[in-house]
């Protein structure tokens, strides 16, 4: 989906140039056109009104908002780094130590960043992880009782621009013509590291969540729950505080030891790139987990039915990824062996591919996310879906 297309329906000439374009077929005419053509819902909402609400109910029935956070302290400890004691390994692209140099500098006036990720396709981690003797079903989530099931897929928006777009002009706009079409949010924040200085540094925000965790009764519409889940995730040499090997062919052979574990071929070159460049390997792996690929839609909204800590201690993505970990490890040829866990660990991690990154201030940070749940957690403003 490309929100930058169409992502907030404003009158066009087309709407004076082709006032009955919509009449000559019946819409459910055009709609099967646009599946047989594999067009756009975000080009032909843009037709005119009548084709806007078609194709806008298909498009933003229900939007699910992946954000991923991280201070800026690994990667600046990172780049000093490799600016002091120079490269880890022999081979390197040509011009990285003046991008390095310029990130460095660049990076000095911010303290956060905003992540897009990618899920790379890999069937060998998918097979393993969605065993069809491990259904969703064997996993402590509460189905509704009170209603059906939603079955659609939610519309994944991992951009942060887009998602700034759209929290201005829809969640923000009492005069928004899309807010109507939209049924359903699902937001994830995944912060890689220090959550606590991430609230700390936000005030506005802690407070917001604190007013709402002391007092839930005061807002029928929001319930917090906790828990204290460990991921299990495999490091590569974390440590930026001296040279870490003096020796660059045993460097190069430690990497590769790692890149012999990755079983998709044209993905081991990355192994090599997380140093200085990508700088991120273990944290990925919480990113891996909250995604739809290891996490459905529908176990995702049936966190809503949860209603007390200890049953969330049982159902969340961690344990969910945990369970299917140790299922996997459990029917291995010797569930002693970890080298097969190792193995799948290192594979889930390295699938996430960062696409794109935006530094942020501390200020802007606290702004983003407050303007993000103030519309869902303030009485009186709430979006009305």
């Amino acid at each position: 989906m490309n929100i930058s297309e169409a992502p907030i329906y404003s009158p066009s000439p087309s709407d004076q140039l082709n006032p009955k374009f919509d009449n000559v077929f019946p819409m459910e005419i055009w709609d099967l056109i646009a599946n047989y053509g594999d067009l756009k819902s975000s080009t032909m909402l843009m037709v005119n009104k009548t084709f806007m609400q078609t194709f806008a109910s298909k498009l933003y029935d229900t939007l699910q908002l992946t954000i991923v956070i991280s201070t800026l302290t690994k990667m600046k400890l990172n780049d000093k780094s490799f600016l002091k004691y120079g490269f880890d390994k022999k081979e390197v692209l040509p011009g990285l130590k003046s991008q390095v140099e310029a990130r460095h500098k660049y990076n000095k006036n911010y303290d956060y960043e905003y992540l897009e990720t990618e899920i790379l396709r890999d069937r060998w981690v998918d097979y393993y992880v969605n065993c069809s003797n491990f259904n969703e079903e064997q996993h402590k989530h509460p189905k509704p009782t009170k209603f059906l099931e939603r079955k659609n897929k939610p519309e994944e928006i991992k951009s942060i621009y887009k998602i700034k777009y759209i929290m201005k002009n829809v969640f923000h706009n009492p005069q928004s013509k899309m807010k109507q079409f939209i049924k359903e949010v699902l937001i994830d924040v995944c912060v890689l590291d220090e959550m606590d200085k991430l609230l700390s540094d936000s005030n506005d925000l802690s407070k917001l969540i604190k007013e709402n965790y002391s007092n839930p009764s005061s807002n029928e519409k929001i319930s917090i729950l906790r828990t204290s889940c460990k991921n299990p995730v495999v490091p590569l040499d974390d440590n930026f505080e001296k040279r870490r090997w003096e020796d660059q062919d045993e460097t190069n052979e430690r990497y590769q030891v790692f890149a012999d574990k990755v079983l998709f071929s044209l993905r081991r070159s990355k192994i090599l790139d997380l140093f200085p460049r990508d700088v991120y390997f273990k944290e990925l792996s919480t990113v891996h987990l909250l995604s739809r690929e290891m996490y459905s839609s529908q176990l995702r909204r049936r966190l809503f039915n949860l209603t007390d800590e200890n049953t969330f201690n049982k159902a969340n993505p961690v344990r969910y990824w945990c369970d299917r970990l140790l299922y996997y490890l459990n029917h291995t040829a010797n569930p002693l062996n970890l080298d097969p866990l190792y193995t799948l660990i290192i594979n889930a991690q390295i699938r996430v591919d960062i696409k794109h990154r935006q530094v942020e201030t501390k200020a802007g940070i606290n702004k983003f996310l407050s303007e993000l749940i103030q519309p869902f957690t303030t009485p009186g403003q709430h979006l009305q879906f």
